[in-house]
């Protein structure tokens, strides 16, 4: 049984092989290591302003709720 039952329109095929040390990362490179260069190169991120924002106060709200829950906020204490 195939594992993905896509693979039958997949026109190259590369042994996926666990344990020999091989990291996910350059299993996906040879994957299209015919497109691109060799080079591996690690992932970027470019988040918006707007994404930072909503991380930044993510974070707030979960630290005011840690703190919180341990009795440890003033009550005048306002973390966004």
């Amino acid at each position: 049984m195939l594992k993905n039952p896509m693979s039958i329109f997949y026109n190259r095929r590369l042994p996926h092989t666990i344990g020999d040390g091989t990291h996910e990362i350059e299993r996906n490179q040879a994957l299209i290591g015919h497109l691109v260069d060799q080079k591996i190169s690690k992932s970027r991120l470019y988040p918006s302003q707007v994404d930072k924002n909503n991380i930044s106060n993510t974070l707030l709200v979960k630290i005011h709720y840690d703190i919180s829950r341990f009795g440890l906020v003033h009550k005048n204490f306002s973390c966004l």
